[in-house]
C-alpha cells in the first residue's frame, strides 16, 4: 500500500508538468539538458522517499536521506537495523541504489563529448 500511495502521488503530479511542457517546436539545448537532468533527480530523491515514510520505517530526514543516499550510488544509510526492514523496503532501497547507478552511467556517458 505504500507504494500505491507515493506512486499516486508521484503520478498526480508528475502528469500536469509532463501535459504542460509540451511543444510541436521544443528545442532543447545542453544547458536545459543539465537543468533538466538535476531536476528529475530532486523530484526522484523526493518521490523515492515516500515509500519510506508511508511505512513509518523512518522519519522524514531520514527517508529523504536514504532516498538520495540511493539515487546518488554514495552508499551511506541510516537504517540502524536492516534485516528487521520489511522486504519490499530492501527491494525498493536495493532499485533506487541499481537507478543511481544507471542514472550515473548514463549522465557520464552523456558528458563524454563535450
Amino acid at each position: 500500500m505504500p507504494f500505491l500511495a507515493a506512486g499516486s502521488v508521484a503520478l498526480l503530479l508528475g502528469l500536469p508538468i509532463a501535459l504542460g511542457v509540451q511543444a510541436p517546436n521544443l528545442r532543447i539545448r545542453p544547458r536545459d539538458g543539465f537543468f533538466i537532468v538535476t531536476g528529475a533527480w530532486l523530484l526522484a530523491s523526493l518521490f523515492g522517499a515516500l515509500p519510506y515514510v508511508t511505512t513509518g520505517a523512518l522519519t522524514p530526514v531520514d527517508a529523504l536521506f536514504e532516498s538520495v543516499s540511493g539515487f546518488t550510488t554514495t552508499g551511506s544509510t541510516v537504517m540502524v537495523n536492516i534485516e528487521g526492514m520489511p522486504r519490499s523496503l530492501l527491494l525498493w532501497r536495493s532499485m533506487t541504489q541499481w537507478l543511481g547507478g544507471m542514472g550515473i552511467v548514463v549522465f557520464t556517458v552523456a558528458l563524454m563529448p563535450i
